[in-house]
């Protein structure tokens, strides 16, 4: 990437934090936010929104790059719904490009940005990559049709890279039979500014941190492991962090089994408090029933605080004997065993030890040195292609 003119980098996002949803996708921005200043980026994210009387588009610069968030009002039609999304979003990428050309798409999210991707592709010569978080592939019932299958493997293939967070989902998606030019692992941002070792409360408590998915996080599995160490004589107290759809269903757990005094919610934390909440506790708590590799999970490491969790997803590439304690899914038992294990110490776990054994992976430096050479790979290889066709 020589030259003085930083390359232009369009993003196109699936998930994206906007103004109705500030966390949904904050993954997504944070990757991002890491390539500040060494490239000009540009987000596009468009949306649909029930209820919506018109389409709203909202631009923000405040990050150091151009985010361009644009919702449509939802129909009850889904064709109507798809007409709408790829409409605005071809009409905006050309508005972009126009405006300051751009060397490089970076898709976030498959499958139809991809396809949109490859059009402009064929189009315009500009090639694209590929970012898939979606744990979608682990299960056939979640990832199926062959319109869909066929889609995702033809964009794919036709992408100069596609990176994931996780080994676990790279060899998910490639067990489908897919085929990329290169692949590789990016991790993702943690803001180890931010997130610090601190001293552990004197009220102590464990926590967990998500978006209220009874399905994917077993919310109602860690309250009534609480309640079962309550009734064995060991009152420990659960934050939970967040809000979602089994918000209404984890509060009337609570008070059916009368554990409103220990299993305590805030409500959703970001910035200086969701660290505070971290990093004070005795250990974080994952009881997810899948995953694929939780931000959440590299922030408490970060915080230099042990974690516990199932052994889902790429977790295991995460965590381990040195930084906390594996279960199986819906092991409540083993859950309780683990709590009372960390309850009296975090013991004997080193907290710089934990944290610097993510930073290589997790650091802004570390993401962005990675997609650097990536973005450099590809343009470089673009050029050749372009001088010599």
């Amino acid at each position: 990437m020589g030259g003085n003119k930083k390359p232009h980098i369009l993003h196109l996002a699936r998930w994206y934090p906007y103004r109705a949803d500030p966390m949904f996708g904050l993954f997504v921005q944070n990757h991002v936010k890491a390539l500040v200043p060494e490239v000009h980026s540009t987000v596009i994210f468009v949306w649909p929104i029930k209820g919506a009387k018109s389409i709203e588009r909202e631009v923000r610069t405040d990050l150091g790059f151009d985010e361009i968030c644009i919702t449509f009002p939802e129909s009850t039609w889904a064709p109507a719904n798809w007409l709408s999304f790829f409409r605005i979003l071809w009409k905006e990428i050309w508005s972009v490009h126009r405006l300051d050309p751009v060397q490089l798409i970076h898709v976030h999210v498959l499958t139809r940005l991809a396809a949109t991707a490859l059009i402009f592709k064929w189009s315009t010569g500009v090639p694209y990559i590929v970012t898939e978080h979606w744990t979608r592939y682990v299960e056939s019932s979640r990832f199926r049709g062959k319109i869909r299958k066929w889609a995702t493997g033809f964009t794919l293939k036709h992408a100069e890279c596609l990176t994931n967070v996780s080994t676990f989902l790279q060899m998910a998606i490639f067990n489908h039979g897919f085929r990329v030019k290169r692949a590789a692992i990016v991790g993702n941002v943690v803001d180890f500014d931010l997130f610090q070792i601190r001293a552990e409360s004197s009220d102590p408590y464990f926590v967990h941190v998500s978006t209220f998915e009874e399905i994917h996080k077993n919310i109602s599995g860690m309250i009534r492991t609480i309640g079962r160490l309550r009734d064995e004589g060991h009152p420990i107290k659960l934050l939970l962090v967040g809000d979602g759809t089994a918000m209404k269903m984890s509060r009337a757990l609570v008070a059916s089994l009368r554990l409103e005094e220990i299993v305590l919610f805030s409500g959703t934390l970001s910035g200086e408090p969701l660290c505070k909440a971290i990093a004070e506790s005795k250990a974080y708590i994952q009881f997810s029933n899948y995953e694929n590799m939780p931000v959440v999970i590299s922030e408490a490491l970060a915080c230099g605080v042990p974690v516990i969790s199932t052994n889902v997803g790429g977790i295991a590439e995460m965590v381990n004997d040195s930084n906390g304690i594996l279960i199986e899914p819906a092991d409540e038992a083993a859950l309780a065993d683990a709590i009372l294990k960390l309850n009296t110490t975090r013991n004997g776990f080193n907290p710089v030890a934990i944290r610097e054994g993510v930073r290589t992976k997790f650091s802004v430096a570390a993401v962005k040195g990675a997609f650097l050479d990536i973005y450099r790979d590809v343009l470089k290889s673009n050029t050749s292609t372009t001088t010599n066709g």
